[in-house]
């Protein structure tokens, strides 16, 4: 998937509404995709992040210019990957692509199911009984079918997701790779940091350093921190689609 834009990731654990009106995403989901950390939680899932990406092969990627002025002594580096995904230019457009999508198809289901129940009420009025019951059953057949369109896009749903995820994580692992390589790092930690300066010790980052079953990096040396060289080396080597417009409001734009 490097590069190419032909394919349709994703974002989010989309679950279709089975009854009775088959939604493509529910609203909680809608906030889901819309949240870079879509793919996060099934990179933090597949583990991979967490051992610096050894095992992928460089890819002939630079890494950009570290801005860090001094350099720690130490061969070690840390990496804020939930900043990394929102900053992540080509993983939002494909989050935001995916959930036009899903948006498009939710608004075809829900106009023919509000058609359906116009015609139900119609029907109603209907005084020869065998025909009413005809009436109905055709419409029933025709909202089932709707159901069954809902199911199928939900397993394409989470089929891009998936395809999304895996492509991600091995572009980021072959940018991990090479500023291992670059740098002669011997241990590098991917932690979920704030985002922003103005989030840290707020409710949010305390809950989350108390309650994470994971290792978080308490303090670390400003010259250990890779988070802005994944990101610049990430939109360098792997853009969004050539002429895909400035993201707005996106997930894993920074709008300051």
């Amino acid at each position: 998937m490097g590069g190419e834009s032909n394919d349709l990731p994703v974002a989010a654990n989309a679950r279709l509404t089975e009854q009775p009106a088959p939604l493509v995403i529910s609203r909680k989901e809608k906030g889901n995709v819309k949240k870079t950390l879509f793919i996060l939680a099934g990179l933090a899932a597949l583990g991979s992040l967490g051992y610096f990406g050894m095992h992928v092969s460089g890819q002939g990627v630079t890494p950009a210019a570290a801005t860090t002025q001094d350099k720690p002594t130490l061969k070690i580096g840390v990496i804020n990957v939930a900043k990394v995904l929102k900053n992540y230019d080509k993983a939002n457009y494909l989050g935001e692509v995916l959930l036009t999508e899903a948006k498009a198809k939710d608004k075809y289901i829900q106009d023919q199911l509000l058609a359906l129940q116009g015609e139900e009420r119609k029907i109603e009025a209907e005084a020869d009984k065998a025909k009413r019951e005809a009436m109905m059953k055709d419409v029933g057949a025709r909202k089932l079918d709707l159901d069954n369109q809902a199911r199928e896009y939900k397993a394409k749903f989470g089929e891009k997701q998936a395809e999304m995820a895996v492509g991600v994580n091995k572009e980021i692992n072959a940018v991990i790779d090479s500023i291992v390589k670059t740098y002669k790092l011997e241990l590098v930690l991917t932690y979920p940091g704030v985002i922003d300066d103005a989030e840290r010790d707020k409710a949010p980052d305390a809950f989350r350093r108390l309650s994470t079953p994971a290792a978080m990096v308490a303090w670390a040396h400003p010259g250990l921190d890779m988070t802005d060289t994944v990101i610049a080396t990430l939109n360098k080597y792997f853009p969004k689609p050539a002429g895909a417009p400035a993201a707005t409001g996106v997930p894993g734009t920074t709008n300051k």
